[in-house]
């Protein structure tokens, strides 16, 4: 099962690699705004990334995502200085440098869905 994203093309990870490349932008400084609830939506709307229900992130939250899994990719240079956090969330076996490079590059593009 997999995460896709639609908006700009698609881009797809396999559903366990979505979580950390997540935690990995938090860590390096995105403040995720949520998500906006598709138009068809009914009910209350909790703004989480983690459910397939066509959400949408806006262009600022994507742009915003994309500067912090560059900045993620900047801090595997040698002599970088990682914060406990930053580390821990590098170490997690489920983030690859080609993944998260792959959705810095499709976030900087800008918003997009869910699904």
């Amino acid at each position: 099962m997999g995460v896709d994203f639609i908006g700009h093309g698609d881009f797809s990870l396999p559903w366990h690699m979505w979580r950390p490349c997540f935690e990995l932008a938090v860590a390096f400084g995105w403040q995720p705004a949520g998500t906006i609830a598709h138009p068809d939506f009914k009910g209350h709307w909790s703004g989480t990334y983690f459910t397939n229900d066509c959400q949408e992130v806006s262009d600022e939250d994507a742009r915003a995502m994309a500067e912090a899994l560059y900045g993620a990719l900047s801090a595997l240079k040698p002599k970088q200085k990682l914060t406990a956090e930053q580390r821990k969330a590098w170490a997690d076996e489920d983030v690859g440098d080609f993944s998260v490079f792959h959705l810095a590059e499709y976030a900087d593009k800008g918003g997009f869905a869910i699904l």
